[in-house]
């Protein structure tokens, strides 16, 4: 979920992250890097295990980058296991055409988050993959478009849309026939939030 303000996602009603959270490791102000760059670098760190002065994604346009030599865990694990399948769907074009090599499917969606939403509930419910992502990009363009915290009403309803599609995409996933005898494990995070100065009675 690109752009989300772990705090604001805390705050924001969230109903099904909420019920996650009773089972999960979570932490809502984690940072792993506390410099100010693109979805791109941020997406780069997470899919490769490193930072930019490793993986050397600084622009949108990935140049100069190293994925060659510190490739996208997509890669690694193929490397390994060639017969793993994977599945990834973008909300972003950027996002598949950089950073999901070695997968064995890959959709992206121009930006339709409801589209990366039905496809994911589509695919979860028979397919073979072992490991599945998707992207979603609203809640930072709600942010960009208004301001990254749950005071803009615009923002707490894209959070609160993103919560309603894990719901439907967990439902999904649940009604597989085989449910029973799997073991999901299920990953919610940001690539980022984004700029917003707190009012000087939350500044800790």
């Amino acid at each position: 979920m690109d752009g989300a303000r772990g705090t604001s996602v805390r705050d924001a009603g969230t109903p099904t992250l909420r019920e996650l959270i009773n089972n999960s490791i979570y932490t809502w102000n984690g940072l792993a890097d506390n410099t100010t760059y693109t979805d791109a670098t941020n997406w780069a760190d997470m899919l490769t295990g490193v930072k930019k002065e490793k993986h050397n994604v600084t622009t949108e346009d990935f140049a100069g980058n190293k994925l060659a030599e510190y490739p996208v865990i997509f890669e690694r694990i193929k490397s390994n296991r060639p017969n793993f399948r994977i599945a990834s769907f973008a909300s972003s074009d950027l996002f598949k055409a950089k950073l999901t090599g070695g997968t064995d499917v890959s959709e992206s969606f121009g930006g339709n988050d409801d589209a990366v939403t039905a496809k994911l509930v589509e695919f979860v419910k028979t397919d073979t993959a072992s490991l599945i992502v998707g992207q979603f990009g609203a809640v930072e363009k709600a942010g960009k478009e208004s301001k990254f915290d749950i005071s803009s009403a615009t923002y707490k309803a894209a959070i609160n849309k993103f919560d309603s599609q894990v719901s439907e995409i967990l439902k999904s996933l649940e009604s597989r026939a085989t449910y029973s005898k799997e073991n999901w494990l299920v990953v919610i995070t940001s690539n980022r939030g984004g700029q917003f100065t707190l009012p000087v009675e939350q500044d800790d």
